[in-house]
């Protein structure tokens, strides 16, 4: 039952990034320009279960990253763990989706910043490569923790 609600989550997200582009003209706090270099960077999508996958631990680290102090910070480090845990690919997939979302939800509280996509990536490089060494997983946590708080 978890993975469904899971499933219709990320399908109803991904439906809602695609459709919303129709309507950012009204609340997009970027340029037509803007949004369509951004669109011209987005990546492939990965599998449902990579992605299933990076919504478990997104949801399981958020408070953890937000402690690490700072907005840069947080997305460091969930991209390191994405990458880490799952692979890079979909860190960079959702780091965009993550961007494109703050662009078009029309919502205060969100911001579309560059600057946050390219910390997210910064992070996903560095657990692609711990990632690569499987037998350091489990460390995986504190040393992005500790990577993302020298780079930010």
């Amino acid at each position: 039952m978890i993975q469904n609600n899971i499933f219709l989550k990320l399908i109803f997200s991904i439906l809602i990034t695609h459709t919303s582009a129709i309507a950012a003209d009204k609340c997009a706090e970027i340029s037509e320009k803007q949004m369509a270099e951004w669109m011209d960077k987005e990546p492939s999508m990965p599998s449902l279960s990579f992605l299933i996958k990076a919504k478990k631990l997104i949801d399981a680290k958020r408070s953890y990253s937000l402690s690490l102090g700072g907005d840069k910070r947080a997305h460091c480090y969930l991209g390191c763990i994405i990458s880490a845990e799952v692979d890079f690919e979909t860190a960079n997939f959702v780091a965009w989706q993550k961007e494109f979302s703050d662009a078009t939800d029309c919502t205060p509280k969100t911001h579309f910043e560059i600057a946050d996509y390219d910390a997210t990536i910064k992070g996903a490089i560095k657990g692609a490569i711990k990632g690569s060494e499987k037998s350091l997983i489990p460390k995986t946590k504190n040393l992005c923790a500790d990577f993302c708080k020298k780079a930010y």
